[in-house]
């Protein structure tokens, strides 16, 4: 692409990446430098509101010829950001999330073009506990990577993402959020040989599940912004005696293997109760993980017969999402109805499962 530009065979060149999120995230905490090795079963999902069309987090890049030297701007107008760079990288905030991605970018693209990059998150709030931030590193990585080679690579975009947070920004950070919005195979299972070390296998789920799941799932997100790495520090305090060997961790490594067979194989009542059991578990790893908004919240689904409940992402005193699994479409009306007239500040997602990868768009 860049080649065409120099060429000037075109003048302009737009590429829109979009990734989706990640959501019952089965196993999660074992994705960690502390736990090292395990593996987790989660879902990458695109999210709508009321019926909405369902969208992903999505970067935009627009490429042009410069007369100057070279001038970068990235915009992200859900959070009311708009910055510009023109030197050689050095200039971004690498406290910020997109200021440290535009910091591993900027200082290998070439000169004499100008970029405009805007990333944007859809309908999903921040503070959501679905892997938004990664998610937004990732499609911008993807975006560039398209932009220079034509192609991109699942597994490079998603160690550069993940790169992003624990190099450059040197914040604690597992590695199931990037490889689920870079491979976007819906199902999946993220096999940790010893962190960072990972890849990701897609779990083969039937049409007739896929469509069930998608009738009958939804997303709580309740509480405000915050960011999950002062989570990950209270849990590793937590875990200093034993580390990887504290048996609280053991649950989050055999959950996983049953989430997936329960996927694979259409047991979606079986489903439930892992993703019941791997909350508890949560819960018996710190009490902050289960905050009192979330157990309320709980409490409600359950007594309208909910088959499951997950606790998304590191969860937490101050926000974050709860995903429920319903016995039907009908039963989920009804637990979406009742939450909305008792908790009318919350936001409901639906979900579309991700499959096909990366979605890529040239203009």
């Amino acid at each position: 692409m860049i080649a065409r530009l120099r060429r000037e065979e075109v003048s302009l060149i737009r590429i829109g990446c979009e990734v989706p999120v990640r959501i019952c995230d089965v196993g999660g905490w074992i994705d960690t430098h502390f736990a090292e090795h395990g593996s987790v079963c989660n879902l990458s999902v695109y999210a709508g509101i009321d019926g909405g069309g369902y969208q992903g987090v999505k970067a935009e890049v627009e490429a042009r010829l410069s007369s100057k030297e070279r001038e970068i701007r990235l915009a992200a107008p859900d959070i009311g950001l708009d910055l510009t760079e023109d030197g050689n990288g050095d200039g971004w905030d690498t406290d910020n999330l997109l200021g440290a991605t535009m910091s591993t970018i900027t200082p290998y693209f070439p000169t004499g073009i100008d970029l405009r990059i805007t990333a944007t998150a859809g309908c999903i709030p921040p503070g959501a506990s679905v892997g938004t931030s990664a998610s937004i590193t990732t499609a911008i990585i993807a975006a560039i990577e398209y932009l220079n080679r034509g192609e991109i690579d699942a597994d490079w975009v998603a160690r550069s993402a993940h790169e992003v947070e624990t190099l450059v920004m040197g914040v604690e950070c597992g590695v199931q959020d990037q490889w689920a919005a870079a491979h976007a195979c819906g199902a999946g299972l993220v096999d940790i040989w010893q962190y960072p070390n990972c890849r990701m296998l897609p779990i083969g789920v039937r049409e007739d599940v896929v469509a069930a799941l998608e009738d009958r799932l939804f997303t709580a997100i309740y509480g405000s912004a915050h960011r999950s790495s002062d989570v990950h520090k209270a849990v590793i305090e937590g875990l200093q005696e034993k580390g990887r060997l504290d048996p609280r961790l053991e649950a989050f490594r055999i959950l996983p293997a049953e989430a997936r067979h329960c996927l694979a194989s259409g047991d979606l009542s079986g489903y439930g109760k892992v993703l019941y059991r791997n909350t508890e578990a949560q819960r018996a790893l710190h009490q902050d993980l289960i905050s009192e908004e979330c157990q309320r919240l709980i409490d409600l689904v359950q007594g309208f017969g909910a088959w499951g409940w997950k606790v998304n992402g590191a969860g937490g005193p101050d926000g974050g999402s709860l995903s429920v699994l319903c016995g039907g479409s009908r039963a989920k009306s009804v637990v979406i109805a009742e939450i909305r007239r008792c908790c009318p500040n919350l936001i409901i997602l639906e979900h579309k499962l991700a499959r096909g990868g990366i979605k890529v768009r040239v203009a």
